[in-house]
């Protein structure tokens, strides 16, 4: 009976790192949120995230970067979680860097198999410097590598395992044809 609760303990260790390391790594990020002002780029989606829903369609409309970051930035703003506007922007992307880390997790246990290797790989994503870095920035950087990760977990389903939902086949299809 003993061995068996000590068993089930082992095994769950890599869960609980997990989750504690990106607690951890969140609660670092929540703290050093407004340790420095907004910069040039991030007052840009600043502005864009106060801009009518309008308005702010006209100017992705015009812009280089990928329009899907602003424009959930501005529901998010718009929810008005936080009376600091720009804790408000910045929480946004710490989020987004907690389901980045969760999805490496995810991404690396289904490519090599076990929860200790998926564990590492999100330890790795949730305290690598440059990431922590872009996890404050009010930019597109975290969603990217959201979505990159989520086209792969998808793109290992579909073209490696032959387990094909329709979800999956459409978000394939859909990265497909972007790259053509």
């Amino acid at each position: 009976n003993t061995l068996d609760r000590a068993g089930r303990l082992f095994s769950s260790w890599p869960l609980v790192t997990l989750l504690l390391g990106v607690a951890v790594s969140t609660i670092i990020k929540l703290i050093r949120l407004n340790a420095r002002e907004l910069w040039l780029d991030e007052s840009r989606s600043a502005f864009f995230a106060t801009l009518s829903f309008h308005d702010l369609v006209q100017y992705c409309i015009g812009d280089t970067a990928p329009p899907l970051y602003h424009v959930l930035l501005w529901f998010w703003v718009r929810l008005n979680l936080i009376r600091s506007a720009q804790a408000d922007m910045r929480i946004f992307s710490v989020l987004l860097s907690v389901v980045g880390a969760l999805g490496m997790y995810a991404l690396a246990r289904t490519w090599l198999g076990t929860r200790m290797s998926g564990t590492l790989a999100a330890l790795l994503f949730a305290f690598s410097p440059i990431l922590f870095v872009y996890s404050f920035e009010v930019r597109q950087y975290i969603l990217l590598l959201c979505c990159a990760i989520a086209v792969l977990i998808v793109h290992h389903q579909v073209a490696v395992e032959f387990r094909a939902r329709l979800s999956g086949l459409l978000l394939y299809s859909l990265d497909r044809k972007s790259v053509v």
